[in-house]
């Protein structure tokens, strides 16, 4: 979090601070990034920090975090990820990765809550209505998914809507989210300025 998350740069502070407190240890913390990762991901699904992502996500749940929700699905973080091609290669291409097509993780799925906290993030192969449902309801459990009333998506339909709703039994709205409100808007007039827009501004605080 000091770093935002760059590996290299957290084992130079690791060092420094070592260093500054006259630690002999210090030329024993491991260089390669590799490393880094594996320690990384012992320290995130240790007992102590699960525990205290299920006390996190407790609390989201007692301030009704989880009354709207919104979600979405990016692939343009999911480029770098070794192993599988790029989804805009042939399809020739992407059986023959040691990832083929057919098991590729190609989106990071964020779902954000009322006050737009991330309570779920996970990579999924596609944004199809089953892919996105199996997600939520094997990352949600049934006691959180009950209080959610507002979902917002980027592209609502009747069948994402039917879905949702034996996800989430107190579903009452599927909208579409306020960020592409905005991008929709002003697709429509050709992004140009026009009095709709300033008051559409004001509503977003832009």
């Amino acid at each position: 979090m000091y770093v935002n998350g760059r590996i290299v740069q957290l084992r130079d502070l690791f060092i420094r601070a070592c260093r500054n407190h006259n630690g002999e240890l210090w030329a024993l913390i491991p260089r390669k990034v590799d490393v880094w990762f594996k320690l990384c991901e012992d320290v995130f699904f240790s007992p102590s920090v699960l525990a205290l992502k299920s006390a996190m996500l407790k609390e989201f749940f007692d301030h009704d975090e989880y009354k709207a929700l919104s979600m979405d699905g990016t692939v343009r973080v999911a480029f770098n990820l070794r192993g599988q091609a790029n989804y805009r290669a042939s399809e020739a291409t992407r059986d023959q990765a040691a990832l083929p097509d057919s098991k590729a993780l190609r989106r990071v799925f964020a779902v954000r809550g009322r006050t737009g906290a991330v309570v779920f993030q996970v990579l999924i192969k596609s944004e199809e209505t089953h892919v996105i449902a199996d997600a939520l309801a094997s990352a949600l459990c049934p006691l959180y998914r009950q209080q959610t009333l507002i979902l917002a998506v980027d592209n609502p339909s009747q069948k994402l809507l039917c879905t949702m709703c034996s996800i989430f039994p107190n579903l009452k709205f599927l909208v579409l989210d306020p960020i592409h409100i905005v991008i929709v808007y002003l697709a429509c007039f050709f992004k140009k300025s026009t009095a709709g827009s300033t008051v559409l501004r004001v509503i977003m605080h832009k």
